[in-house]
């Protein structure tokens, strides 16, 4: 990664990534500049003023609305844009077809009769990824949810294979289950100021969080942990 070179940008006070330096600025269906933010993973919450380049790049950016729609509701979601719901139900609600699945383009669209390709399926992984995200081996529940929605999951699996639940309600984390099938270093970013977490044998810990608010415990295959913002009475 320290032998790869800077990103091609475009310069000037707020600067956007290229496809390529000197580009021009061109209708996209997939959008090169973005691979670092999905599916190379390299950009995430973690670095915000990554974040914050490639956020503007996608809000500058034209693209041809054929195909890969899954692909820019995506780069919002792992971008933590601001309406990134609403976003997805825009693009998703002129393409629904009665029997589950979406079209390629809106009816509208000149090439609707390009009908429906696999890459439709990709909207799965966006809803998943509103609710929990782990890239970068951090989990985070209800990362992109909207706060005035209520919530919940189960059982969807994060990465260092971890199976997470949690509910939302009112805004707020709730509940919050996370089991190791493997064991290993569990990283989560703690949704509470103060976050205990309680073991099936009765045991309850409070946690110390780093500056970013992520708390870190070993964990042993199978074992399975419940966290709260307060310790159990």
């Amino acid at each position: 990664m320290r032998r790869l070179p800077p990103y091609p940008t475009s310069g000037g006070d707020e600067p956007v990534v290229l496809d390529m330096k000197d580009a021009r600025p061109v209708p996209f269906n997939l959008a090169p500049q973005m691979t670092p933010v999905f599916p190379a993973n390299l950009v995430t919450w973690t670095s915000p003023e990554e974040v914050q380049i490639f956020t503007r790049t996608l809000e500058s950016m034209e693209w041809s609305k054929i195909v890969a729609w899954g692909w820019y509701c995506q780069y919002r979601v792992r971008l933590n844009m601001p309406g990134a719901f609403e976003w997805l139900h825009q693009v998703i609600d002129p393409r629904y077809r009665p029997n589950g699945t979406f079209l390629c383009t809106p009816k509208e669209h000149p090439f609707n009769d390009m009908g429906y390709a696999v890459e439709m399926a990709q909207v799965a992984m966006v809803i998943s990824e509103l609710l929990l995200q782990s890239v970068g081996d951090i989990i985070r529940v209800f990362p992109v949810w909207p706060k005035d929605r209520d919530a919940a999951f189960c059982r969807l699996r994060a990465q260092g294979g971890f199976i997470v639940s949690a509910k939302q309600a009112d805004g707020k984390v709730t509940n919050l289950e996370i089991t190791s099938t493997v064991g290993g270093a569990l990283r989560l970013l703690s949704q509470w100021p103060t976050i205990v977490a309680h073991d099936d044998d009765g045991t309850s810990r409070q946690l110390r969080s780093d500056t970013r608010g992520v708390v870190e415990i070993p964990t042993t295959p199978g074992q399975r942990i419940v966290f709260s913002g307060q310790p159990a009475r």
